[in-house]
């Protein structure tokens, strides 16, 4: 979801192309985070979410007529669609409690990211993790995630931005890197379509109706515009997918062609968002980035 944000009329800001900042900031985040997993060569394990094991094949005839990419798509999107409603739910009876609960799923979420990363980076540099997990890297993490929740409340708009890429990059990044192949291109395709329902008929769009200031956490607001966190693990998600199925095992290649093409989608897809914020009220954030940034990765599997 993308809104901008509910001004006086006189006082209203214009969109600009500044406005890509936090997606252009997300994209880059997303690639170092891709760097790292891909660098470290760990197997990361698939979410709870996606609990239904797909048989392993890159042939679409054999992938898109078994089950279970649909099972776990269903899964998924009914997650987050849940989560939607008890988000409205508690911002609209507690909206004095709902922030520090957004901040407290925010800093955890945060910790988690910062942990796994830092744990791979120990890896790849060949750190000894056992000695020194409880002595820098947990600590580390812990005060790194509060600084990112002090961040995201900064008055700095970019300070929020990068708090905000850092975790939901990670997130996605790792979302996209875990996942089956199959499992993860339904997600996306059907991700986008729910969104559009979400904010046109369904919670997105009754909570952007609130004050979104008190879900920092789960939003994030830059020149205006509030962008959700959810977007920026999408967005992250499709890059990292991009590179580490299409590109290594599809097109098997180092050459990043489609995670390129994928980034490249996703910024036009937001800026088509970002006029379409132009009408007022809210916008879904998920489908021109999504559908634009999957269809041009999946055209250089033609080259």
């Amino acid at each position: 979801m993308t809104q901008e944000t509910q001004r006086e009329e006189g006082a209203k800001k214009e969109i600009t192309a500044a406005n890509v900042f936090p997606v252009l900031l997300t994209a880059v985040v997303a690639w170092v985070y891709t760097w790292i997993v891909v660098s470290s060569q760990v197997v990361l394990p698939p979410p709870a979410l996606t609990p239904i094991e797909e048989p392993p094949s890159t042939s679409p005839g054999e992938g898109l007529t078994n089950i279970a990419p649909y099972l776990n798509t269903m899964i998924f999107i009914g997650f987050v669609a849940v989560g939607g409603i008890i988000v409205y739910l508690l911002t609209r009876r507690f909206p004095k409690s709902i922030k520090y609960l957004a901040a407290a799923l925010f800093g955890l979420s945060g910790f988690s990211i910062l942990y796994l990363y830092g744990f791979m980076l120990m890896d790849l540099f060949h750190v000894s993790v056992a000695q020194l997990n409880n002595q820098l890297l947990l600590p580390f993490s812990v005060l790194l995630a509060g600084l990112l929740v002090a961040m995201l409340w900064s008055k700095w708009g970019v300070l929020r931005v990068i708090s905000a890429s850092l975790v939901g990059a990670g997130v996605g990044v790792y979302l996209g890197a875990s996942m089956p192949l199959w499992t993860t291109l339904v997600i996306i395709v059907g991700i986008s379509l729910y969104d559009v329902v979400a904010v046109y008929k369904g919670p997105l769009g009754r909570l952007a109706q609130l004050d979104l200031l008190t879900v920092r956490g789960l939003v994030v607001d830059f020149m205006d515009v509030f962008v959700g966190l959810g977007d920026i693990v999408f967005y992250s998600m499709l890059i990292a997918f991009s590179y580490w199925q299409l590109d290594r095992v599809i097109r098997a290649s180092a050459v990043p062609l489609a995670g390129i093409a994928a980034t490249a989608g996703i910024l036009v897809g937001f800026g088509i968002t970002l006029l379409a914020l132009k009408r007022g009220g809210a916008a879904p954030g998920l489908p021109a980035s999504l559908i634009i940034g999957l269809c041009l990765a999946l055209l250089t599997i033609l080259l």
